[in-house]
């Protein structure tokens, strides 16, 4: 293991995080990195400044759930592609934690850390470097500030799989307006009830009223079957969704709510939405709101698991993993 500051410079270009596809993206079949999440998400001018920045990544396989990975940190400064440091630059709204341009993978002062872990435990404290620090305190606050990235690289018998996420960096914040943080779910509950984090949930398989049943078509044998399907609904404290100083178009200054993106995974069955989301300004509210549906398996397991990720549009997230025990 190492550990180094990283002066590299890059260009930011468009990535994908996983190097292959997969027939749904809810569906998680083989070795996937679902999400990072940085800790803070936005670093600002006049913010006490912690002395490290704590990543960790969302990394599966229901094939080998408990395997050790090999895996590579590294963390590197970036060209500002946002145009400057003023307050909303970052990751796009919902498109995951690849937007940029890998680091340079033959500058050693990029690496951070590697070796062999399992999947819980892929998280890393990422040193700030001295020349931020320096710009966050400068007096001259139209300078712009140096933007930070993280990298993730894991192993997988389909190729390298990475993961790329940028720490927003705000030279001047706008009056009132806080460093932005992750968002976080309250809990889930499945058919309205609480579904805990340990143990797995207890569900009897197939055992669920007609009208709670869907027809969907097999995958092996191409038939029609009837299988239950369970409402899933997070619970959001009101406050996560916070509010930030944007801009209209033409430039004028608006104050703007985040609007929470979820998206939802499962090992074992499948997802009636994928996607789901808090309504736009001026959107009617959607009578299912955050919540989707997981459909059961057409055939029996003892374990279906799943994952759901919560991000804010600003560089935000977090998860939250649920299993459910099939009798």
């Amino acid at each position: 293991m190492r550990s180094t500051l990283f002066p590299a410079l890059i260009p930011a270009l468009s990535i994908a995080a996983c190097g292959f596809s997969f027939d749904q993206s809810s569906q998680v079949k083989d070795r996937r990195i679902l999400a990072m999440q940085v800790d803070p998400p936005e670093l600002a001018g006049g913010m006490t400044l912690p002395p490290t920045i704590a990543a960790k990544a969302l990394v599966v396989d229901p094939r080998t759930p408990d395997a050790e990975v090999d895996y590579e940190w590294r963390a590197c400064m970036i060209a500002d592609v946002a145009g400057g440091g003023g307050g909303g630059g970052g990751i796009g709204g919902g498109g995951g934690s690849s937007t940029y341009a890998r680091c340079d993978e033959s500058d050693p002062s990029t690496l951070i850390e590697s070796g062999s872990k399992v999947f819980a435990d892929l998280a890393i404290e990422v040193p700030i470097p001295g020349a931020l620090v320096e710009a966050l305190a400068s007096p001259d606050k139209a300078a712009v500030a140096p933007q930070i990235q993280v990298q993730l690289r894991v192993a997988s018998d389909a190729g390298d799989l990475y993961a790329t996420k940028k720490i927003t960096v705000t030279s001047v914040l706008p009056d009132g307006q806080s460093p932005n943080t992750n968002p976080e779910l309250t809990s889930l509950t499945l058919d309205d009830i609480d579904w805990p984090a340990d143990p797995a949930l207890t569900l009897a398989y197939g055992a669920c009223a007609s009208d709670a049943q869907v027809e969907i078509t097999d995958s092996t044998s191409h038939k029609q079957v009837r299988v239950c399907e369970h409402k899933v609904t997070p619970i959001v404290d009101d406050a996560q969704s916070e509010y930030y100083a944007g801009f209209l178009g033409d430039g004028t200054p608006e104050l703007r709510r985040e609007r929470l993106r979820l998206q939802w995974f499962t090992d074992q069955g499948s997802l009636k939405d994928g996607n789901t989301s808090q309504p736009d300004v001026g959107e009617p509210p959607d009578p299912n709101g955050l919540s989707t549906k997981w459909r059961e398996p057409t055939t029996k397991v003892d374990i279906a698991t799943l994952w759901v990720v919560v991000r804010d549009g600003r560089g935000g997230e977090s998860w939250l993993t649920r299993r459910a025990a099939l009798q």
